[in-house]
């Protein structure tokens, strides 16, 4: 996405050649628009996305915010913050020989990153067939991607699904439909045999097509944390995060400012609200990130369902008070805290059945938290070409779907898949592998679940 980032005019010319500069002096020229977002030196000097990037652009009709997430395997905790506050995804292959068959195959990140968007809640998928300059451009290449995965994508569920053919590195197809002409490739345009047989839309014409999804902007306010940092020349604390429901106001409005921070129980005022234009995820990087515009954009007067701000608070020291994962709701209507769920799962392939009492890490938006299967109610899978459900299992298999019960090591935020679907899904890892991913039915009564009043 740096590509497009920098033909769009986010990124000004002489930082772009800062970055060729630095990315050719420790030998990664092709890595200059990679170093776009991905800021931290351990990033840069392992050339690969560890964190989750925060930006915004601009298209024809839409300001899209654009979380850009890790693709290796080592931080996929990170892409399910990232995909759970996303209502599109850009799913990015490799169409070089070799590499799209690692990344589709079995344990490949293709197939988990597709599942994990899926079950968080994405319902538009854009899938770019990137590097297609190391396949001289080759429709039959772009067609056996296209078909592969569309099979693979169909199976899950996902039908509205885009392809589009680019490479990010000459920039072609990123933002018209038209070849490059690049200081690599001086000697003429580069991606011209692309459009001799396609005929699509360029990624940002398609990206500007997804439909404005449906909000719920008269729902309580639900506000989730994904990170505390203090920009430079702002001087306090700034809270960033996506209202998933409802709206806040500033300090003009005291009753739509006042807001109950959640685990902590703790009552704050909503000061001022910011747009955020580039934040990097975590505060020891927020200060590192700069594309045009610095960390926050404009000040609002209200937020609601959908957007994407930074909060900045009085009455606590964020810093103190709250962590990536934590809610912000209604003081007159908070999040019900959780040890003890109901829920259904999908079950993914797993190296040995699901019996009670098996251990798993339970991830939510920025979250994760040791828990337990405490109660097996029921399995739906497929038998003899026929589904088959089994009351009370004595354990669950791979590629099924199940009512259990889950027992977390402590309360965290969760509602009802129905009321906030947003702070009801989740999903659950063990031994650094996605086994399951599932929606809460209910939230049981508990001595470690609580409602503070306010």
């Amino acid at each position: 996405m740096g590509n497009l980032l920098c033909q769009l005019g986010n990124v000004s010319s002489k930082q772009l050649s800062k970055y060729k500069w630095e990315a050719q002096k420790v030998g990664k020229a092709s890595f200059a628009y990679a170093w776009v977002l991905d800021q931290t030196s351990e990033e840069r000097n392992r050339g690969v996305t560890m964190d989750i990037a925060q930006t915004s652009f601009e298209t024809k009709t839409k300001r899209i915010a654009l979380m850009d997430a890790p693709g290796h395997k080592d931080f996929v905790p990170r892409v399910i913050g990232g995909a759970s506050q996303a209502d599109a995804a850009v799913l990015v292959v490799n169409a070089t020989n070799g590499e799209f068959e690692t990344g589709f195959g079995p344990g490949g990140q293709t197939r988990e990153h597709a599942r994990l968007a899926r079950l968080l809640g994405v319902s538009r998928l854009i899938v770019a067939v990137n590097k297609m300059d190391t396949v001289n451009w080759s429709q039959a290449r772009f067609d056996q991607i296209q078909s592969q995965l569309s099979h693979f994508l169909k199976g899950m569920n996902i039908t509205a699904v885009d392809f589009c053919p680019v490479s990010g590195l000459t920039g072609v197809n990123l933002v018209s439909k038209s070849a490059a002409k690049t200081e690599k490739y001086s000697e003429g345009e580069v991606g011209a045999a692309l459009f001799t047989w396609y005929h699509g839309p360029c990624l940002l014409d398609i990206i500007d097509s997804i439909p404005s999804p449906d909000r719920t902007v008269d729902g309580p306010f639900r506000f989730v944390v994904s990170d505390i940092f203090k920009p430079a020349g702002l001087g306090v604390p700034a809270v960033a995060g996506r209202v998933l429901s409802g709206g806040v106001s500033s300090g003009l409005n005291a009753a739509l400012s006042r807001v109950f921070c959640q685990p902590s129980g703790l009552p704050a005022t909503v000061k001022s609200i910011r747009s955020l234009c580039t934040v990097r995820s975590g505060s020891d990087h927020a200060e590192g990130a700069e594309i045009s515009g610095g960390f926050l954009d404009q000040v609002v007067k209200s937020a609601f369902s959908g957007d994407q701000v930074a909060l900045i608070l009085s009455g606590i020291d964020p810093f103190q008070s709250l962590v990536p994962g934590d809610v912000i709701a209604d003081p007159d209507n908070p999040v019900p805290l959780a040890s003890r769920i109901s829920a259904k799962v999908l079950v993914f392939t797993v190296p040995q059945p699901i019996t009670q009492g098996y251990p798993v890490i339970f991830y939510y938006h920025c979250t994760s938290i040791g828990a337990h299967i405490t109660r097996l109610k029921s399995m739906t899978h497929k038998e003899n070409k026929m589904m088959k459900t089994v009351k009370k299992p004595r354990c669950l298999l791979g590629n099924c779907t199940a009512d259990v019960e889950i027992t977390l090591e402590r309360p965290v935020c969760l509602e009802v898949y129905e009321r906030c679907k947003p702070l009801g899904r989740f999903m659950l890892r063990v031994n650094g592998e996605s086994v399951a991913g599932g929606t809460v039915t209910a939230v049981l009564p508990s001595k470690k679940n609580r409602l503070v009043d306010f």
